[in-house]
């Protein structure tokens, strides 16, 4: 506590904290401790003891930490220091803090108001990843370490928790590489740290790169927070789970590599666009001393005798510190101990509660294949009459195919010109013409299948709208190439000759102005709406 002030001000921020640590107001909070709290606490109540406040230090489990603010975290640390063994969580203080959408489309940023696929929760998205050096990434022998990292950090800040966790000093240059495997086969091997814009979230690459990540979030958004029904008992529908669950559940599991870059002028021109990176990993905590956190590098690479005896006098000063502190060792051992117990029971409890949900909903699965045997049943009563109706349909659709060939050489039309009147505006064309597409309206009225008769000046009267007719007869005389000129923006033509080939039966082209449609949909803004 030597950067500490004196007492009176530390009391006072710390008491001025505890009333503003629900309400935080930076975008950015970073775990503490609950037991560290405790030990604050016990600070303010007696403002004669002489205990001291420890080093800032954080649980791997969230249920035993508290969050606060950036700016009062800073402050702590400068005061108090961090521990060697501080896991450096933190964690946005708002749910949505990250446009997928936008950003994965080139749009820059997202716009925070929900037209596009926000997909962030501050509390769920975490991930346990592994981390280790790019040459250990295959060694099966290499013991691997993991850091809990935010699905929305930005990689400068992933890449400080690395260095952390490997003791990669923040001078010595590096190159950061992710991997993702799927069920146990590498899909991704990818080096990150080109990306100009160091505060590119590591979720946009691992969406970009692996697209069924990116379709779960999707799906996932669209359940509710499971918070919400925390307080009546057993959701009766899917809730959000945490993404470190959904990760397992499907087996992805991500790796994080840092590859050392050797310190040499030939490797200049590789590592020159990752110097202002590295400038602004070094400065994420540089006002807060922490060293201590990483494994500088010697300079001298061989050690030489006086460097030998340096290091026995330093085994042999270890050793004698270590008998004298046999007692504390033995008394913060118990209390880790005490803790993994605690950690224990409560997943216990955790594991318990999900053994109960799932007792309900194989309850329920019991219920619906009873539900699910009693409608088989009932289909297959419904087939058995089906079929008979079918047997007797096509009794009569022989006859009646009969009776239309009978009424087709009756009414036979002799001439191939024909006139047409619809809704007013005159076309001439031939009963080829009209007749050519299978199954239409038109073939359906002068192939005989039908009596129609002309008026008094031998057209024959459509009532139709006369101007998108004439589309009708180019497709029926050209087929789909008559279609290529319409504007494939104008959604209100589209749409209406859409529907003058759905009332001429004109199935083929009704398809290929809706597929029209649908793709100058995609071009839009609107592209995720159903056409």
């Amino acid at each position: 506590m030597s950067g500490a002030p004196p007492k009176p001000v530390q009391h006072r921020f710390i008491q001025k904290l505890q009333k503003e640590v629900n309400h935080v107001k930076d975008v950015w909070e970073y775990a503490v401790s609950t037991k560290w709290v405790t030990v604050v606490q016990q600070f303010i109540q007696d403002e004669d003891s002489a205990t001291e406040i420890p080093p800032l230090f954080a649980s791997d489990w969230d249920q035993e930490n508290i969050y606060i603010g950036d700016s009062s975290w800073r402050v702590l640390a400068s005061w108090y220091g961090v521990d060697k063994q501080y896991s450096c969580r933190r964690r946005c203080t708002s749910s949505s803090y990250v446009d997928v959408y936008g950003s994965l489309s080139g749009g820059g940023g997202g716009d925070h108001t929900g037209n596009g696929y926000v997909l962030a929760d501050c509390k769920l998205d975490f991930l346990t990843t592994f981390c280790c050096l790019l040459k250990q990434l295959s060694s099966d022998h290499v013991k691997q370490q993991f850091i809990t990292v935010y699905f929305w950090d930005s990689l400068d800040y992933i890449e400080f928790q690395l260095r952390c966790a490997l003791k990669v000093h923040p001078k010595k240059d590096v190159r950061m590489w992710l991997s993702l495997s799927d069920d146990g086969a590498d899909v991704l091997l990818e080096n990150i740290t080109n990306f100009k814009n160091a505060h590119m979230p590591l979720g946009i690459i691992i969406c970009r790169n692996y697209p069924e990540v990116l379709e779960m979030l999707q799906k996932r958004q669209t359940l509710p927070s499971g918070d919400l029904y925390q307080r009546g008992g057993v959701s009766k529908c899917p809730v959000k789970e945490e993404l470190w669950d959904v990760f397992l559940a499907n087996q992805w599991q991500v790796t994080l590599c840092l590859e050392e870059l050797p310190d040499t002028a030939s490797t200049l021109s590789e590592t020159q666009v990752t110097q202002p990176y590295l400038s602004k990993v070094h400065a994420v905590f540089h006002n807060l001393h922490l060293d201590h956190m990483f494994q500088k590098d010697s300079e001298d690479k061989n050690i030489d005798q006086k460097m030998k005896q340096v290091l026995d006098d330093s085994v042999q000063e270890f050793n004698r510190l270590i008998e004298q502190q046999r007692t504390q060792i033995e008394a913060r051992a118990q209390e880790l101990l005490g803790a993994a117990e605690e950690s224990y029971e409560a997943k216990h409890k955790v594991l318990q509660t999900k053994l109960d949900v799932a007792a309900v909903q194989e309850s329920r699965l019991s219920a619906r294949e009873k539900e699910l045997n009693e409608r088989d049943h009932e289909l297959n009563s419904k087939l058995a009459k089906f079929k008979s109706m079918l047997t007797e349909f096509l009794t009569k659709k022989e006859k009646f195919e009969k009776e239309v060939e009978k009424m087709a050489q009756q009414n036979k039309m002799t001439g191939s010109k024909v006139e047409l009147n619809v809704g007013g505006v005159r076309f001439t064309t031939s009963i080829s013409t009209l007749t050519k597409e299978e199954g239409s309206l038109l073939q359906t009225m002068f192939k005989g299948q039908h009596s129609i008769q002309p008026d008094a000046d031998g057209s024959y009267f459509i009532d139709r709208d006369g101007t998108n007719f004439r589309h009708v007869l180019n497709f029926l005389r050209d087929g789909p190439a008559s279609l290529q000129h319409l504007p494939g923006q104008d959604q209100r033509l589209l749409s209406e000759l859409r529907v003058e080939a759905e009332y001429y039966q004109l199935h083929k082209m009704a398809d290929i102005l809706r597929a029209m449609m649908s793709e100058s949909r995609t071009d839009g803004a609107f592209s995720s709406l159903p056409p």
